[in-house]
Formats: C-alpha cells, sequence, structure tokens
C-alpha cells in the first residue's frame, strides 16, 4: 500500500525503501522485549513433566508417503502464491496504458486477499473440511487467475486478482496442518513438506520469469493454472488420518485431535 502511494507521489525508489527500513527497525526494537521465552522464568522442575507428556518423534524420511501426498497439493497453492507476489505488478506494469502505481495497488489487493482468508478461514474449515476447501479455493484461484491472464476488461482482471489471492490464501496452512495430523511425526512431516512449499515458492517463479522473457509473462502465468489444477484433483491428500498407535494416550498432541472437531483447522 505504501508503495502503491510512494509510485503515485513519485517518490524516489531510495527513500521510499529507506523509509521502509526505519519502520522495520523501529518495529522490530519495540517488540522484541515481548518475545521473551515464557518458560524461562518457570524454574527446571516444570521442564521434566512437560517432556515426559510430549510424545516422541519417529524419524520421517523423504519416501513417506503422507509427506508426499501434501506435498503435491503444496506445490500448485505455493506456486500459485508465489507468482501472484513477484509477477503481478510486472504484468500489470507492461500491459497497455498500465501504470507503476495501479500494478503496486493490484498487488496490495492480491495481498489483502491472502490475508482476509487465511486470518478468516477457519470457519470454512470446520463447517466444509479440508479436502473441499482445498478444491473450492483451487477453483477460485484458477477462476480469478484465468480472468487475470486473459481478461480484455480491467474491472474482471482486477475482480481476477482478489479471486487469486482468495484461492491460495488458505492453502499453505492446510497442508501444515495436514503434516501434522499424527503427534509422533508431525515435526518430520511438518518440516519436510514446508521445504517442498518454500522451495516450489521460492524457485518457481524465477523458473516462470525465465519462460515468460520468450512467451510473455501472462502466457507463463498459465503453469500456475495448471498445477492449480494438480492441487484441486490432489486435494484428498490433505484428508485427516488418525494418530500412530505408537502415541501415547495422555499426550497433549493426542488429546488435541480428540477435542479438535472434523475439519477444523486449529493446528
Amino acid at each position: 500500500g505504501a508503495g502503491t502511494l510512494a509510485s503515485a507521489w513519485q517518490v524516489p525508489v531510495v527513500w521510499h525503501l529507506a523509509a521502509v527500513a526505519v519502520c522495520l527497525l523501529g518495529i522490530a526494537l519495540s517488540t522484541a522485549r515481548h518475545l521473551a521465552d515464557e518458560d524461562a522464568g518457570r524454574g527446571r522442575k516444570n521442564s521434566a513433566p512437560a517432556a515426559a507428556a510430549a510424545p516422541e518423534q519417529v524419524p520421517v524420511r523423504w519416501t513417506d508417503r503422507r509427506v508426499w501426498l501434501v506435498g503435491v497439493v503444496i506445490i500448485g497453492m505455493a506456486f500459485g502464491e508465489g507468482s501472484g507476489n513477484d509477477w503481478i505488478t510486472v504484468a500489470a506494469a507492461q500491459a497497455e496504458g498500465g501504470s507503476e502505481s495501479a500494478a503496486a495497488a493490484l498487488l496490495t489487493l492480491f495481498l489483502a486477499a491472502v490475508t482476509v482468508v487465511r486470518a478468516a478461514g477457519g470457519p470454512l474449515l470446520d463447517a466444509f473440511g479440508r479436502v473441499n476447501v482445498i478444491r473450492v479455493s483451487s477453483a477460485v484461484a484458477i477462476l480469478g487467475l484465468a480472468a487475470f491472464i486473459w481478461s480484455p476488461w480491467n474491472w474482471l482482471a482486477v475482480a481476477g486478482v482478489a479471486l487469486w489471492g482468495a484461492g491460495v490464501g488458505l492453502g499453505f496452512p492446510i497442508c501444515m496442518s495436514a503434516a501434522a495430523d499424527d503427534p509422533v511425526r508431525a515435526a518430520g512431516r511438518v518440516g519436510k513438506v514446508a521445504q517442498v512449499g518454500y522451495l516450489i515458492s521460492l524457485v518457481g517463479p524465477p523458473l516462470l520469469g525465465i519462460l515468460g522473457d520468450v512467451v510473455g509473462i501472462r502466457n507463463a502465468l498459465t503453469v500456475a493454472l495448471a498445477l492449480l489444477l494438480v492441487s484441486a484433483l490432489t486435494a484428498p491428500g490433505v484428508d485427516r488420518v488418525a494418530p500412530a498407535r505408537g502415541t501415547r494416550p495422555g499426550s497433549p498432541a493426542l488429546a488435541d485431535t480428540r477435542r479438535e472437531r472434523p475439519g477444523s483447522a486449529r493446528r
């Protein structure tokens, strides 16, 4: 949002980024004191019972079936989100009559849609479950991205950006929750699924730029469309699974899964 205003007011980039740096430094220094370890002052006497209650983690290999079932889903969702972050502004600025400030405004709209859906999507998961939400989210993102790529009307392209952001908003959190279903394998699975998601979101969009240099960035975004379709088709991979037998009955993680309503995204 600040970038949109800075571009519209023709503020030099160096001054804009310097102001951002000062703001971030001020926020970091003012909030760091609130991030102290809450367990630090409780003494070591409480650490032993907590450790005893936690389930022992089972090593997870890359051949783990659950990692790849969830990983395939996160590839499309993470690629769709990363592509929007990196290329909406470039594609909009390259359009006929496009301006930098209008392009920045589109990115602001995309990120706002991601944020709102990610923050408020819990009730949707409670009501409809992960699989249905991933399917609908993928479809919404596909519709929005298709409108952005091919619509001849500016208003529809703008609406498409909002739908695109809303569609990918819940993808990453749902996949993290799905990887953590089994308490004794949660750490390993979440770590590996996160690696897949971050790798595709960091490496995928630059590769998209190389393709866009040949066919144009809007045409290159059809790769994101295809991967979002893959996420929709493989959505059953994030369905809830029962905890492993090795989880102790008294462990907090197992108790949490018993209390959780079907389809909940609380984790």
